[in-house]
C-alpha cells in the first residue's frame, strides 16, 4: 500500500524516513478503481498519513512477526511500546531551536513559498514551521518573546557600533 504525506509530515518523512525502516502510521485509507486495458476493474489503495511514528531499532514484537494478527492490536502494541510520536519530535525540535536559535536560519522574512520552512537548522537541515499542526501550544508565545529579546539585542548592538564610530576620530597612526 502506498503512503501519501502532506505538509509538515511530508517534510519530516522526507528528512527522516529511510528505505527499509519500520514506521507506524495512522491515516485515511483511500481506494481508487480503474478499468484496465483488458476491461477488468483494478483497485489501488493508499493511506493518506495523519500521524507518523518511528519504531525503535532493536524492538521485536510478536505483532510485527505474526502476519495473521489483526492490525489494530499490532498498532496498539506499537503505539504503547515502541513509537516516537511525530508531535514529540516536533516539540524536541522547537526546544532545540529555543535553546540555541542562532544555529537556525530564520527564513520568515525571505521565504517566497509558504511551504518553505520558517526555520531551518544550519547543520542538519531540520525544518520548523510556525503554523505546523503538530506544534506545541507554547511555540507562538515563546517566539514572540524571543523576537522581542533578539530585537532588543540587535538594537543595542547597532547602537553600540554607531556610538563607537561617532566618537572616534579617524586620524592616521
Amino acid at each position: 500500500i502506498n503512503l501519501t504525506f502532506w505538509d509538515e509530515l511530508a517534510h519530516v518523512a522526507f528528512q527522516h524516513v529511510e528505505k527499509g525502516q519500520q514506521i507506524y502510521v495512522t491515516g485515511r485509507l483511500i481506494s481508487d478503481s480503474v478499468e484496465t486495458d483488458e476491461g477488468k476493474q483494478q483497485t489501488y489503495y493508499k493511506v493518506v498519513v495523519q500521524q507518523l511514528n518511528f519504531v525503535e531499532k532493536g524492538f521485536s514484537s510478536p505483532a510485527l512477526k505474526d502476519h495473521d494478527s489483526d492490525s489494530f492490536t499490532a498498532g496498539k502494541n506499537l503505539g504503547n511500546n515502541a513509537t516516537k510520536n511525530i508531535t514529540e519530535t516536533t516539540q524536541e525540535l522547537w526546544q532545540a531551536f529555543f535553546a540555541n536559535p542562532v544555529e537556525w536560519w530564520d527564513n520568515r522574512k525571505t521565504k517566497r513559498n509558504p511551504k518553505y520552512p520558517d526555520f531551518k537548522h544550519k547543520d542538519t537541515g531540520e525544518a520548523l514551521w510556525i503554523e505546523g499542526r503538530n506544534n506545541p501550544p507554547w511555540v507562538k508565545s515563546q517566539l514572540a518573546i524571543l523576537d522581542t529579546r533578539m530585537g532588543t539585542l540587535n538594537d543595542q548592538d547597532h547602537n553600540m557600533h554607531t556610538n563607537i564610530f561617532a566618537g572616534d576620530s579617524f586620524s592616521p597612526f
